[in-house]
């Protein structure tokens, strides 16, 4: 990984990332497994860049090479930008994210950190082809009370269904909402 920091506003960097792995393979009696490997090679560029006191934007463009022994390379890719408004004397904070992502097949899936509700974690894999966005509000009621409203929905291109079994929908479009309120004594 390469880390460059341009001006105190402006950072950036660019990692490669190679992973070998190897998974178990049928055999042509199918009584044993042969081992195989396979190759992931992850192209990623990032930058954030503060275009004022209050508001941060971020970018990343990330390309992905899948290579398995018995069939061709497949490749995908994401792009996204991040609008991050945070001015420290406001009680308002929002975080809006729009995504662009094409993968060949599930195993080009790539993966990015979204913000989140209060003590919660949102590691998102995009995979196949189509578009996600996200926003994100806090509001500061008062000294004790915060509430988070999150809201994410991603978009398929070329899907009938989603997921499968009692996850699976039936559609192109996957919503999510989250509510969050904290009240401190």
């Amino acid at each position: 990984q390469l880390d460059y920091q341009l001006t105190d506003e402006v950072k950036m960097y660019f990692k490669f990332r190679q992973k070998n792995k190897s998974y178990n393979h049928p055999g042509e009696n199918n009584l044993i497994n042969i081992t195989e490997n396979t190759a992931r090679q992850n192209y990623r560029y990032h930058i954030d860049y503060r275009v004022s006191p209050s508001f941060v934007f971020k970018n990343r463009v990330e390309l992905i090479c899948y290579q398995a022994p018995d069939s061709s390379a497949q490749t995908g890719w994401l792009i996204y930008q991040d609008i991050c408004y945070n001015k420290p004397e406001s009680p308002l904070s929002i975080s809006l994210r729009y995504a662009l992502f094409d993968t060949d097949t599930y195993n080009e899936r790539l993966y990015a950190y979204e913000n989140d509700v209060l003590y919660d974690y949102s590691m998102t894999s995009y995979y196949y082809k189509g578009s996600r966005a996200y926003l994100l509000v806090r509001y500061s009621i008062s000294e004790n009370l915060d509430i988070w409203v999150r809201y994410g929905q991603t978009f398929y291109s070329y899907q009938q269904t989603i997921s499968s079994g009692s996850y699976q929908i039936n559609g192109n479009t996957k919503s999510e909402i989250k509510l969050q309120v904290r009240l401190r004594f």
